[in-house]
């Protein structure tokens, strides 16, 4: 929708475009490119009409001579080999007049590849358009009725996301609003549910006008769906088939209400996720404290090879914990740390979470894989630790860090201890002071080499 936004401005020369003055735009979705070994081949057989006389040199030549060509790539995630052509688009070595905006998830996107690039990310509504929305829509109920919608809204973290999106917050207000849909707003599960019998009667609708049209019940579907995944009769099932169903389908969340206890006993690496669904059903954390202190108290791994509803169910569990005081042991973040997005109050994962300041952690660690940070990278995340006001320890993990990192004692507190564990295996220890790193190992030896020669 953003790429067909941009394209449409341009085509009606509206004063506002950001492209207005771009002598050629040029739009594909990635997988269609994949089979053409060049740009020119690519517009000559997607773009052009089959009987067109233009060949791919013509296409190469006018392409060449123009002073200003914005080429915009759509699903950048959906290639499936790499565009040798598009690279060297990309790293400035062709069409150095192009310019090139590429819509992806965050973490597709490789940006080692790029000679120069501005990113930016769309979040749907900010705060103040849906409070504004809210409004604008419910408005006339009156001020308390406003104040109860946003409330309800920040009670259920999963709901207050969905609804950051226009569709589901449009959907939201209309559900709890029209009195002929009768609807009582319980958690996001209910909604997904709700909006499936919309659709379903909605072609119903459709099929009462289509004579030999044949409309099968998604509720039907998904009741017998229910009855195969999570069936105390099908313990059985292979654990992996039904963990791709899980994380498929959230609406099989609410079918856990009656058999959570022993389906968390059977399967304990679902036991998380299946904490955070029975939360996210009642909203009373009495109902899972003990499951969430035991889960806060050992070692918690955030990282990109997990499968995503396992990695929502620790984030909002960690987020709950530090919402109502309860310590967090040790969390580490491995491979996943989107720096470029990240701020001093808030972490962005690969996948687009963002974390808040996680004020009970005592320890975190931050992993990668030979990633090379700056100073102002490194600054930033230490900044974001120092406003958890109960860590002790931050580490670095397979992190190439700055040499030194200076005027840290202005934004670190002094009794928060830094370590980096470099590469090669080696230990250091952030100096306050002076900002280096001093090597751990050598430090302990001196400090051995001393006691020595003081009991001699």
């Amino acid at each position: 929708m953003f790429s067909l936004k941009l394209i449409q401005e341009w085509c009606e020369n509206d004063e506002k475009s950001s492209l207005k003055g771009v002598e050629v735009v040029i739009f594909f979705r990635v997988n269609e490119l994949t089979a053409f070994s060049s740009l020119y081949d690519a517009i000559k057989s997607v773009l052009l009409p089959m009987d067109s006389n233009i060949s791919s040199t013509d296409i190469e030549k006018v392409l060449k001579n123009c002073q200003s060509v914005v080429i915009i790539l759509d699903d950048y995630e959906e290639r499936h080999q790499k565009l040798v052509w598009l690279t060297n688009i990309l790293k400035k070595k062709t069409l150095l007049q192009c310019k090139v905006v590429i819509t992806t998830r965050s973490f597709e996107f490789v940006k080692s590849i790029v000679v120069s690039s501005k990113r930016f990310r769309l979040t749907a509504f900010s705060e103040e358009t849906r409070k504004e929305y809210i409004y604008n829509y419910v408005g006339k109920k009156g001020k308390k009725f406003v104040e109860q919608v946003k409330t309800e809204l920040l009670e259920n973290v999963i709901l207050n996301e969905l609804c950051k999106i226009p569709l589901l917050l449009v959907a939201y207000i209309h559900l709890i609003c029209e009195p002929k849909y009768n609807y009582e707003s319980k958690s996001s599960i209910s909604i997904f549910c709700y909006l499936l019998k919309c659709v379903e009667l909605h072609h119903q609708n459709k099929a009462r006008h289509q004579a030999d049209a044949s409309i099968s019940s998604e509720t039907e579907a998904l009741e017998q769906e229910k009855v195969i995944a999570l069936s105390t009769d099908q313990e059985d099932m292979e654990k992996t088939e039904l963990l791709n169903q899980i994380c498929f389908l959230p609406s099989f969340a609410s079918y856990f209400t009656d058999i959570l206890d022993t389906f968390i006993s059977c399967y304990s690496d679902m036991e998380i996720p299946a904490t955070w669904l029975k939360y996210e059903q009642t909203r009373k954390l009495s109902t899972i404290r003990d499951s969430l202190t035991k889960f806060c108290s050992e070692h918690v791994e955030i990282t990109t090879c997990e499968y995503p509803l396992l990695r929502r169910s620790k984030i909002e569990l960690l987020k709950l914990a530090s919402k109502n005081k309860i310590p967090i042991k040790d969390v580490s973040f491995t491979n996943c740390v989107d720096v470029e997005l990240s701020t001093k109050d808030m972490l962005v994962i690969t996948s687009g979470m963002e974390i808040p300041l996680l004020v009970t952690v005592k320890k975190i660690t931050f992993e990668g894989k030979q990633t090379k940070l700056t100073n102002e990278e490194s600054e930033l995340m230490l900044m974001y630790c120092n406003h958890c006001s109960h860590l002790e320890t931050v580490q670095f993990r397979r992190l190439t860090m700055p040499g030194s990192l200076k005027n840290c004692t202005k934004f670190l507190r002094k009794e928060i201890t830094v370590l980096w564990n470099s590469a090669d295996g080696k230990e250091f220890v952030l100096q306050m002071q002076s900002g280096l790193w001093n090597d751990l190992q050598l430090k302990n030896t001196q400090r051995k080499k001393k006691h020595l020669s003081l009991n001699w």
